[in-house]
């Protein structure tokens, strides 16, 4: 699987052996155009507990305090 993100605020999960021109992801997990993505991470914790998770950051409306963090429960988002 490849985890890909952008300024465009949308999250996709890809097939990784997908060959030639791959039009579209398997999966859309996160769409907020107006929350741009700067990180991306995925938890380990799928063994251990039977979930999933990906945590972004990113947005407009970061300063001072630091950039907003949201952490998405995947597996209940994911039939592959």
């Amino acid at each position: 699987m490849i985890l890909s993100w952008g300024i465009d605020g949308i999250l996709c999960l890809w097939a990784a052996d997908d060959q030639g021109n791959v039009s579209s992801p398997l999966k859309t997990l996160v769409s907020k155009p107006e929350y741009p993505l700067f990180a991306a991470d995925v938890s380990s914790l799928v063994q251990e507990s039977g979930k999933m998770y990906i945590g972004v950051a990113g947005g407009n409306d970061g300063g001072f305090i630091g950039t907003p963090f949201y952490l998405y429960d995947i597996m209940c988002s994911i039939k592959l």
